[in-house]
């Protein structure tokens, strides 16, 4: 999994990860990892990222299946780009 920045209008760190010959990207927000108004700080997004990289790419996998993530990752959406 790698943080490809962050999405401050989504209040979301933007999130991708190799599935087989295709690349999946999403958003996932502060406040599941941990952040809230008051933004912890990119260093803390990915050690955040860090302490769960299984369930946040099976949630996003679960999205591109059409499925909804148990929560919490409910929260985690897929991105367009």
């Amino acid at each position: 999994m790698r943080v490809e920045g962050v999405d401050m209008a989504a209040g979301a760190c933007r999130v991708a990860i190799e599935d087989g010959d295709r690349t999946l990207r999403g958003l996932a927000p502060d406040a599941l990892l941990g952040g809230g108004a008051l933004r912890p700080g990119h260093r803390a997004d990915h050690e955040a990222l860090a302490r769960q990289p299984a369930a946040l790419t099976r949630a996003l996998r679960e999205r591109s299946a059409g499925r909804v993530p148990r929560p919490p990752y409910d929260v985690v959406t897929l991105r367009d780009d």
